[in-house]
C-alpha cells in the first residue's frame, strides 16, 4: 500500500510542476505591472520635492539632491506593498 503511486495509470498521475509554474508566472506579471505603477509614483514624489525645494528655499544643491533621493526611497518603500496588494486583488477578479 505504501507504493500506491506505482499502480496509477499515467493519465491519472498528477504533474505538480504545472501549478508552481503558473503561480510563478502570475507573480511575475503582478510584479511587472506593479513596478510600472510604484516607480512613477516614487519618481514623481521625488521630482515634486526637488521642484519645491528649488523654488521655495535657498538650500544648497547637496541638500536638495540628498532630500530628493531620500523622498524617492521612502516613497518607494511605502508605495510598493500598497500597489502590489492592489494589483494582486485586481488580478484575481
Amino acid at each position: 500500500m505504501n507504493n500506491c503511486a506505482l499502480y496509477l495509470h499515467q493519465s491519472e498521475m498528477i504533474d505538480y510542476k504545472e501549478e508552481p509554474m503558473e503561480h510563478e508566472q502570475v507573480e511575475k506579471e503582478v510584479a511587472q505591472k506593479s513596478m510600472l505603477i510604484y516607480i512613477p509614483i516614487s519618481l514623481g514624489a521625488a521630482l515634486l520635492f526637488l521642484l519645491a525645494s528649488t523654488l521655495t528655499g535657498n538650500y544648497p544643491l547637496v541638500a536638495r539632491i540628498g532630500g530628493t533621493v531620500w523622498v524617492a526611497t521612502l516613497s518607494l518603500i511605502v508605495s510598493m506593498p500598497i500597489v502590489i496588494s492592489r494589483v494582486k486583488k485586481r488580478q484575481r477578479m
